[in-house]
């Protein structure tokens, strides 16, 4: 029995085409909320990085630093919280 390839015009998949893909991972407008995001490691690199996109996208963001940040790091509207509490394995380590 020989099988022969279906014609494209009727060939189906269950894969999404690259233009369904693409539709579907496309952002939202930055004027749709997208809800609250916590960031942490957010004074600098990546973590800041996010911290502006999702604040241009329309995200209430809560961002987390390990020390003073200065001035004007953050875009407009970002709670900044920062963490000072040590890991107990520092503390442990500092005693030997």
């Amino acid at each position: 029995m020989v099988e022969r390839a279906l014609p494209p015009s009727q060939q189906t998949s269950n894969f999404p085409t690259p233009r369904q893909t693409q539709q579907t991972m496309t952002p939202p407008a930055p004027s749709s909320p997208i809800g609250t995001s916590l960031i942490i490691g957010a004074s600098r690199g990546l973590g800041l990085a996010l911290v502006e996109e999702l604040v241009r996208r329309g995200s209430e963001v809560i961002a987390t630093v390990r020390s003073d940040v200065k001035e004007g790091t953050f875009p407009k509207g970002v709670d900044v919280i920062e963490v000072r509490a040590r890991c107990a394995c520092s503390r442990q380590a500092s005693r030997q």
